[in-house]
């Protein structure tokens, strides 16, 4: 199947490429060791590769990476099990997510899945993934809701011969073998830039988040902060956490908004834009168009969200790829189990998709026309 993300979005697409530093000595002679020790790693899994191809069949043996050893799974391809595990499967970001998942899995011949636990619990997570550890899946791509909690199972699976990356949200100095995912911090400041672009650089801003303990939130709102304090004539008030359902998320909006009347602009950290909008819409309040408008600027990206910016009840909107993330992922580890090359694995940011009243009604068109921009 052909993957559809790959279709052009030149006309909306806002790429925030971000590199992941690797850390390492100063020395040459440390830098020619690690140079050397890669060459051989590259040689190895080639020969076995070489090997596996002579004979028609998949690419078997043993293979070191990042200081780990994997032995590839001697087993047909369609029985190669491969585990996405994202934090939370309610939300409809989820669903972008495991669409790419489930289509990279037909494609690459593989069985890979996507499994979450139905709320936001860092416990949860854990349990999953030792679950799938303890099963002997054979490969892992985890979203790490909380790095610190996440870091040493994520070791553990690796210690357990289980190829692990991350992907959606990384933790970068767990061990994990490669990313797919958008740079958060970035994302964040990307909120907070097209907020004062258009609220102009005097104002009261709330910030929100469906989840405030989450790694995706704090990174997000870290990046959001640093380009507000920025300006003098931005007062920024405490983070409005709203967890559970929307109604509940509505709730704690609602009550927000009567504590705050002079709030002029809403970031969220994510989960929480839709209901906002919902909310000024509902009450008549805020419009783009409007003598006191509330301009709002938030994550991810589906039909009814797009909407609301063609209408003026929101600013912004960033997209971040879900599809990409789920279906590069699902490559990246195919591509080790079946030949065997540590060159699978990579750091891929999935970049930046802004979408503001200009370019909305091209984006809601491609969205409806079938394009999982997410």
């Amino acid at each position: 199947m052909k993957k559809r993300s790959k279709r052009v979005l030149a006309a909306v697409l806002c790429l925030v490429m971000g590199l992941t530093a690797c850390g390492g000595g100063d020395s040459s002679a440390d830098t020619s060791s690690k140079a050397s020790e890669s060459a051989e790693v590259k040689s190895n899994a080639d020969e076995v590769k070489s090997e596996a191809s002579a004979a028609g069949q998949q690419a078997s043996g043993e293979v070191e990476v990042g200081g780990y050893t994997f032995k590839l799974p001697e087993k047909e391809k369609k029985d190669l099990e491969i585990a996405c595990v994202y934090a939370n499967v309610t939300t409809p970001f989820a669903q972008s997510l495991k669409l790419g998942v489930d289509e990279a899995a037909e494609n690459f011949g593989v069985n890979a899945y996507m499994t979450a636990p139905t709320e936001w619990s860092t416990e949860n997570e854990i349990k999953l993934v030792e679950d799938l550890i303890a099963k002997g899946v054979d490969g892992l791509a985890v979203m790490v809701l909380d790095i610190p909690a996440l870091t040493p199972v994520i070791q553990k699976a690796l210690d357990a011969g289980i190829p692990t990356i991350c992907w959606n949200v990384d933790a970068p100095d767990s061990g994990r073998l490669g990313f797919v995912g958008e740079d958060l911090v970035k994302a964040g400041e990307a909120t907070a830039e097209a907020l004062v672009e258009a609220m102009g650089e005097e104002g009261t801003v709330l910030i929100t988040t469906e989840a405030i303990d989450a790694e995706f939130s704090k990174q997000r709102e870290s990046g959001a902060r640093s380009v507000l304090e920025k300006y003098p004539g931005i007062t920024v008030l405490d983070t409005l956490n709203c967890p559970g359902d929307q109604q509940q998320m509505y709730s704690a909006i609602e009550a927000a908004m009567h504590t705050y009347p002079e709030i002029t602009g809403v970031i969220s950290c994510g989960g929480t834009c839709f209901v906002l909008s919902k909310y000024l819409q509902d009450n008549n309040l805020g419009n783009a168009d409007s003598e006191k408008p509330i301009y709002n600027t938030g994550h991810d990206l589906r039909e009814e969200k797009v909407v609301q910016i063609q209408e003026g009840w929101s600013t912004a909107q960033f997209g971040q790829n879900p599809y990409d993330q789920g279906w590069k992922s699902v490559e990246m580890l195919s591509e080790f189990l079946t030949g065997g090359s540590p060159e699978a694995f990579q750091v891929i940011d999935t970049g930046l998709l802004k979408v503001t009243k200009e370019n909305a009604d091209d984006v809601l068109k491609q969205i409806q026309d079938g394009e999982p921009i997410g």
